[in-house]
Order: structure tokens, then C-alpha cells, then sequence
């Protein structure tokens, strides 16, 4: 993820990720995303990326014009090299667990959360091949597999989780479809 690729919706009540080169989307194709920012900042993963940032340029670590999670060697220097996604799974892991008990003991992967995107579209009514496009499949049976809604839909599952979480960023998604009234975040 680049860094520049961060914009804040207005008020900087979110943070809109406007991703658009990762290993599925090479084709040039865009993979976007909000985060709403939290009541309470210690929870708040958009406090946590600003706090990051700061450190960021304390450290005098340059991540404003580069990589927002750069690769770095055993000394601690970013590198160039491919990002590898081990670092980042464990503190989603962390970040998860510490949350007030909304996924119980389920795994949250970043691989999931791909998966999950696709899962809302579809549930929001969403045509299948317009889900392989935003997500980056090229095959419909490559995202059935990962869709399974059957799975999703079944009682104590996902949807029941979904049913319980306090904020919605759907509306504010679409009140804001246009870039216009977006700033660059960092």
C-alpha cells in the first residue's frame, strides 16, 4: 500500500484505502476500501495509522512518499524487497484480540478480510462478475469458493457477528462516491 494511495474522507471522519496495485490487481485494475474512525482512540484504527505516521517522522523513517508498511532487513533498514505478509498478519492478530470481544476466538486473516469484502458484496445484492472485478478474480469459480454465502448465512456465523457491530460505513461510502471532497491523507 502506498502511502499516497491513503485519502480522509471529509471531517476525517474515515480513511479511504484507494489501493491499486497488489498481486491480483497487476492488470492496473483499483481495490477500495474504507475505515471509519472509532469513538474511543484506543480502538481506533485510523488513530493508530496517524500515531504511526508520527513515529514514522520522528524516526526519520520515510514513509510518506514510499511504501505505508515498507519491508525492512535484520538491522531494521526498509529495503526494496517484496513485502511479506507474516508481520503484518501477527499485529492484525494482536489488534484483533484486544478488541472487545467481537470475533470470540475465530482467526482473523488478511487473507479473510479479502474474502469477507467479496461476502458483503454479494450479500448487498452485488452481480458476481462485478465482485470479480473489484476484488480481483478472474474466474467464477474462484469466487464462489470464497463467497460461500451457504456458510455465511448459516445461524451463529458470520452474519450474526456482522448483525452485532455498532457502525455502518455503506452510507457514508456512498453519500462521499466522489473523490472530489477527499484530501490526501499523509
Amino acid at each position: 500500500m502506498k502511502t499516497k494511495e491513503l485519502l480522509y474522507f471529509p471531517g476525517k471522519e474515515g480513511i479511504l484505502f484507494n489501493h491499486s496495485l497488489t498481486k491480483s490487481l497487476r492488470d492496473g485494475t483499483a481495490n477500495v476500501f474504507a475505515l471509519k474512525r472509532y469513538k474511543d482512540p484506543a480502538l481506533c484504527p485510523i488513530t493508530a495509522i496517524e500515531t504511526y505516521i508520527k513515529l514514522c517522522d520522528l524516526l526519520n523513517v520515510p514513509v510518506r512518499d514510499g511504501l505505508l508498511f515498507g519491508a525492512t532487513n535484520r538491522t531494521g533498514d526498509i529495503t526494496d524487497k517484496l513485502f511479506d505478509s507474516v508481520a503484518p498478519q501477527a499485529q492484525l492478530s494482536t489488534y484483533v484480540q484486544q478488541l472487545p470481544g467481537i470475533f470470540g476466538d475465530r482467526r482473523v486473516t488478511l487473507h479473510g478480510m479479502r474474502s469477507s469484502c467479496a461476502i458483503s458484496l454479494a450479500l448487498s445484492g452485488v452481480p458476481l462478475e462485478s465482485i470479480m472485478a473489484h476484488v480481483g478474480w478472474n474466474t467464477a469459480a474462484t469466487a464462489k469458493h470464497y463467497i460461500k454465502l451457504n456458510q455465511v448465512m448459516a445461524p451463529g456465523g458470520v452474519s450474526d457477528i456482522l448483525a452485532c457491530l455498532a457502525f455502518d460505513l455503506s452510507e457514508v461510502y456512498q453519500r462521499q462516491n466522489s473523490l472530489t471532497h477527499f484530501t490526501q491523507a499523509f
